[in-house]
């Protein structure tokens, strides 16, 4: 046809293979079902004992044909024609035989119109009941869209039994922290829903293939493990119409499209995935430190729970208070200026948390101007919030209450 051509041999009893297609993924119902219909076709009436003119039917230079060799040793070729006006069929004969007909197959998915690929298996990944997406491991997602990969994996059990801790799965790359929870959500579930392509477009013969689809330098990448099995995607450009990503699945030497639809975190960046409040259990944290413009601060905590202790320059802290201050070093409130860019180059307050787990990344807060009444909130170099004015002067007058001796009141 004029997709190319295609054929389909037994190789033992109900067993088929597409020639060219042995080692790819093939769907073998498409295949069963073409081989079906060309052993099945029916005409549905004869319309013509001869033609003149086969240019009346569109068999005069038929794009489209068919041949049939059966056990007995009978041969049927056909040759398909024009659409019956109305689309109730096409115009067919055998090909050393003057009868025309009109086949009872109709619409443009007949078997005749397939191209090679369509008997391709789209089904990329297998999907995971949702009951056992939180099993799902080493979640990477890299590519060049990113400047660094993002790494999460499901909490430890240490992790899970830390006091107020509400994450089923930690951000440890590029640093450790809590991912937002409705977008881990969304995740989870896309990726448990199983990959599906919209079709096949080419088969992976040479690198020269995986360029022509940008995916010799993917955009983005995917790779996770679930039940013993490593899952790798890797993403490439997005076609003409710009609704789907070429992709590839180790494993599978073929390249297909995939809606960009059921690939949104295809160009997730780091602060895309970051919570949007910043969570560290109190004893977890070995110091903190806290600059502004006037102070430099840094906190040493040691023990647990009613143990905690804090000082600073060696002089121990009221631990109950301290506490206070630790909730409003945490973050403030939104002040709905998420969007805005900072004006400012050098942040007026930073807060790093430094974790006791050596393995885990510090956190680091700054505040950056926006306007004065605004001011930029970064997390390690991220952009995540914004907050008042009153929060970063709440901040500042609850460093000089702790010292004061003076009881720190964490609304403002």
């Amino acid at each position: 046809n004029e997709s190319g051509e295609f054929t389909i041999n037994r190789t033992g009893e109900d067993a088929w293979k597409v020639d060219g297609l042995s080692d790819y993924p093939v769907d073998d119902t498409s295949v069963e079902s073409a081989v079906s219909s060309a052993a099945s076709f029916v005409a549905r009436r004869a319309v013509a004992e001869s033609a003149e003119d086969l240019s009346e039917y569109g068999l005069d230079k038929p794009s489209t044909s068919f041949y049939v060799k059966f056990e007995d040793g009978g041969v049927h070729e056909l040759i398909i024609g024009d659409e019956v006006p109305g689309g109730n069929g096409y115009y067919v004969k055998e090909k050393d035989k003057d009868r025309i007909y009109i086949s009872e197959t109709s619409g443009s998915y007949a078997f005749w119109f397939k191209k090679k690929l369509s008997f391709i298996d789209l089904s990329l990944t297998e999907s995971i009941p949702t009951e056992d997406q939180i099993k799902i491991e080493n979640i990477v997602l890299g590519g060049k869209v990113r400047e660094k990969r993002i790494v999460l994996r499901p909490v430890t059990e240490k992790e899970s039994s830390e006091k107020n801790n509400m994450d089923t799965y930690k951000i440890i790359e590029p640093y450790y922290f809590s991912p937002n929870p409705d977008k881990l959500s969304s995740f989870l579930t896309s990726v448990g829903g199983g990959l599906t392509a919209v079709e096949a477009v080419a088969l992976v013969t040479s690198q020269k293939v995986l360029k022509d689809y940008g995916l010799d330098d993917p955009y983005s990448t995917l790779s996770y493990k679930y039940d013993g099995d490593t899952v790798k995607i890797s993403v490439g450009d997005k076609d003409e119409s710009d609704s789907t990503y070429y992709v590839m699945v180790d494993g599978k030497k073929v390249v297909y499209k995939v809606s960009s639809s059921v690939l949104t975190y295809a160009d997730w960046k780091i602060g895309d995935i970051l919570s949007s409040t910043v969570l560290v259990f109190i004893d977890s944290v070995e110091s903190i430190r806290v600059k502004t413009g006037d102070v430099d601060y840094t906190y040493k905590l040691s023990g647990e729970d009613d143990d905690l202790k804090v000082t600073l320059n060696g002089k121990t802290l009221d631990t109950d208070n301290f506490r206070s201050l630790y909730q409003i070093l945490l973050g403030g409130r939104a002040s709905g200026q998420g969007d805005a860019e900072r004006t400012e180059t050098s942040p007026v307050l930073s807060v790093t948390f430094n974790y006791r787990d050596k393995d885990r990344n510090p956190v680091n807060i700054e505040y950056f101007k926006i306007d004065s009444r605004n001011y930029k909130q970064y997390v390690n170099d991220v952009p995540l919030n914004s907050v008042s004015a009153s929060y970063i002067n709440k901040v500042t007058k609850s460093l000089k209450d702790l010292l004061d001796g003076k009881e720190i009141n964490t609304s403002y």
